[in-house]
């Protein structure tokens, strides 16, 4: 039988292991998102007046740290993205809002630290672009961030909302947007009033989902007949978008990401 020393110093060397393992990770994710950013260059924004007939990327900054890219994906990024969202979608029971004011099915939620193998390359170069993209709209916004987790939602046309709420957990999120559009309103600490967004489909959003910074935001409602018709055939009255989060800590729940064990405050 084991002692209760031995057991503890068995316990300490297992989690100096798991650290060094999990710092191995981290280094490595870093040196691939490195890659990706030194590999793919951001484009200047497009003002919405233009007449090019390739995708228009306008950029509209909310408030410090909150911005907009209207037209940021193209026909193409965003049927793949699709493609891919449906193929992670395979592994994962769809699950009901649990917030009876909201209506929407998640349809992802993988945690990539421990799901590395599953991330299509797709999800890595968007979610880079737009943030190394953003980055030069507004330098309050790092050019690159961790991906610790990874959402996908479905929200069908009839009676489609989010509740407004602000998100409660600290770092930076990038949500696409697919399908028919949402009215997407966004409230921050530096906006004198609500805005509200037509969130369309190739659209991105980015903010600090932390909740001192208190980026309140939600989904009144689902636009009907918005879909872009290279989508049509399969999102025709529904609206998906994937969040690729930062955290840094939870105010909901404890989080274990990085060197320090983050506890909640709330």
């Amino acid at each position: 039988m084991e002692s209760p020393y031995f057991k503890k110093v068995k316990a300490s060397v297992e989690d100096k292991d798991k650290d060094k393992e999990q710092k191995e990770k981290d280094k490595q994710r870093e040196k691939e998102t490195e890659t990706m950013i030194s590999s793919t260059q951001p484009q200047p924004a497009i003002s919405s007046s233009s007449s090019s007939s390739t995708t228009q990327r306008v950029c509209e900054k909310l408030q410090n740290g909150v911005i907009h890219l209207k037209g940021f994906l193209s026909a193409e990024e965003q049927v793949h993205l699709w493609q891919d969202i449906k193929q992670c979608a395979k592994s994962y029971a769809p699950t009901r809002a649990r917030n009876a004011k909201s209506n929407f099915m998640k349809i992802i939620a993988f945690n990539p630290k421990k799901q590395a193998h599953e991330i299509p390359p797709m999800f890595m170069a968007l979610t880079v672009n737009a943030m190394n993209f953003a980055h030069t709209q507004d330098a309050t916004i790092p050019p690159t961030y961790r991906i610790d987790y990874i959402t996908s939602f479905k929200y069908p046309v009839k009676d489609g909302c989010l509740t407004a709420h602000c998100d409660g957990v600290l770092g930076w999120v990038v949500l696409f947007s697919l399908g028919n559009t949402a009215k997407f309103w966004v409230q921050g600490p530096e906006m004198k009033k609500k805005v509200t967004l037509d969130f369309e489909s190739g659209d991105v959003l980015i903010f600090n989902g932390g909740t001192e910074y208190n980026i309140q935001h939600g989904i009144t409602t689902i636009s009907p007949q918005t879909c872009p018709p290279f989508l049509v055939d399969e999102l025709k009255d529904e609206r998906v978008s994937i969040q690729f989060r930062e955290c840094l800590r939870s105010d909901h729940k404890p989080y274990y990401y990085g060197k320090e064990k983050r506890k909640a405050t709330g």
